[in-house]
């Protein structure tokens, strides 16, 4: 089977801009998670990490930056959203660091996003609402020839996505695959959650006794993968499922994502002992996090370190997968595995080892995972050499 390579990426969050950034801040123990006044409902406060104004128009001058140095199409990137520009910056860094000459390969790009142009519902630019759309959109003013496919699978599909390349690549399809995660919050995002009581009333507390909700967060995230350009760090196999429970909550024995992590596993060549650690979905609701626990008892990884990051970002919807599998690659890069921010007390039935402090690992494999609304499931493996 072809070895799939994770050549360059680039995480943009509201705690940092450049992956090696957003990286060291999360080593530090920082998060960009706080108070969100402005989505309150019924007073009842509204933590997510969201881009200031500052920091929006810092991004949108470096648009305008690379447009005047010809880095993407003048034409193109003219009319872009926010979630567009995001995108678009994303992708610009990490394919600028690939050192990847785009015009001479077959490659393909995937777009991972649950809501995309949102921001444009309800006014006279709704017809750009198809994520189809907006994934030509972002190719065009990024001035990449790629096929361009959309993975929209809930709170999946960075993980999915990312799979849903590595198999293009290993089938022959293509030779080098850009996948960007990103997702926007808006008034009629937060408010869906918290309509489904889902939000926490402060920072979320992923596997914690207290935990009471998920705290939401908007970035962009873009990886390079390739068969051809070779790196430490290797896709090396991945699974999806889907447990057909309820439209919203996650199986309640956790058979599905177990089943996703064996198979992930099974692919790569490799058992629970060959983990250095699991990095999470750990949204910090009551039933996803309970649902994973039984579900890594269930395949046999109760005794992997495992952690969250979504303290750190929040819930970044479609980018989740994408930029934590980022920080994990850097992480498995440096040896160590993260704490899992905000936990303090065991609040879940089935057995894990939720990681409390940095500390060194030796083993050179990741399991990273993910599960999402309509009982969706994935679960990826990632290998330094």
């Amino acid at each position: 089977m072809k070895a799939v390579y994770w050549v360059e990426d680039c995480a943009l969050t509201p705690l940092a801009f450049t992956s090696e950034e957003n990286y060291m801040l999360i080593k530090e123990g920082q998060t960009a998670v706080a108070n969100q006044a402005q989505f309150s409902l019924n007073d009842k406060p509204f933590f997510a990490s969201l881009f200031t104004e500052e920091q929006r128009i810092g991004l949108e001058d470096e648009l305008l930056e690379l447009r005047h140095a010809g880095a993407i199409s003048v034409e193109h990137s003219n009319d872009l959203t926010w979630f567009e520009t995001l995108c678009v910056l994303s992708i610009q860094e990490a394919v600028s660091k690939s050192k990847i000459d785009f015009s001479v390969s077959k490659n393909l790009f995937i777009l991972s996003t649950t809501k995309g142009n949102i921001e444009l519902i309800d006014t006279p630019d709704d017809a750009r609402l198809p994520l189809q759309t907006t994934a030509q959109r972002i190719l065009k003013a990024c001035g990449i020839d790629a096929f361009p496919l959309v993975v929209s699978n809930a709170c999946i599909s960075g993980v999915s996505a990312i799979i849903t390349a590595q198999r293009f690549l290993v089938a022959g399809e293509y030779e080098n695959a850009i996948v960007c995660g990103a997702d926007i919050i808006t008034e009629f995002v937060a408010k869906g959650f918290q309509a489904l009581n889902a939000t926490a009333d402060g920072h979320s507390k992923p596997y914690d006794a207290s935990r009471n909700g998920i705290n939401l967060g908007e970035a962009a995230a873009t990886v390079v993968l390739s068969t051809s350009h070779f790196s430490s760090i290797q896709v090396k196999g991945g699974s999806v499922s889907n447990d057909a429970n309820h439209i919203s909550g996650p199986s309640r024995t956790g058979a599905e994502l177990a089943k996703t992590a064996e198979l992930a596993l099974a692919e790569s060549g490799m058992h629970a002992t060959d983990l250095a650690f699991i990095s999470a979905h750990g949204t910090a609701t009551v039933f996803n996090d309970e649902m994973e626990s039984k579900a890594f008892e269930l395949a046999g990884l109760s005794e992997v370190p495992l952690q969250s990051l979504k303290p750190h970002f929040g819930h970044t919807l479609g980018a989740a997968g994408v930029l934590e599998s980022i920080i994990s690659i850097k992480a498995i890069k440096e040896g160590i595995v993260l704490p899992s921010l905000n936990y303090n007390d065991y609040g879940v039935s089935g057995k894990i080892t939720v990681n409390q402090k940095k500390q060194a690992v030796y083993q050179r494999n990741i399991l990273k995972t993910a599960s999402g609304f309509g009982g969706c499931n994935a679960s990826v493996v990632y290998s330094k050499k």
